[in-house]
């Protein structure tokens, strides 16, 4: 089934803040979505604290080549 919610975020070298983002999206009551995060080839530890949460519906996709954020937002919305 496809999910009502597709939910679109880049990242570059996020480790600061992504661990607040994904428990405030995890901690919402509307549960029906997906998240396609896609690293923008972080340099730090961004993927391994996003990976760490293991829930179907969180899509990480860690692209090869640092492409910025446009890039990263639209690799994001062919996968949604």
């Amino acid at each position: 089934m496809t999910p009502k919610v597709s939910i679109i975020t880049p990242c570059y070298n996020s480790s600061e803040f992504i661990e607040e983002t994904i428990k405030s999206v995890l901690d919402q009551t509307f549960q029906d979505w997906e998240w396609l995060i896609t690293d923008d080839k972080s340099s730090d530890n961004t993927a391994e604290i996003i990976k760490k949460y293991n829930d179907p519906r969180i899509k990480l996709q860690v692209l090869e080549q640092n492409g910025g954020a446009g890039n990263a937002r639209n690799k994001s919305l062919e996968r949604a």
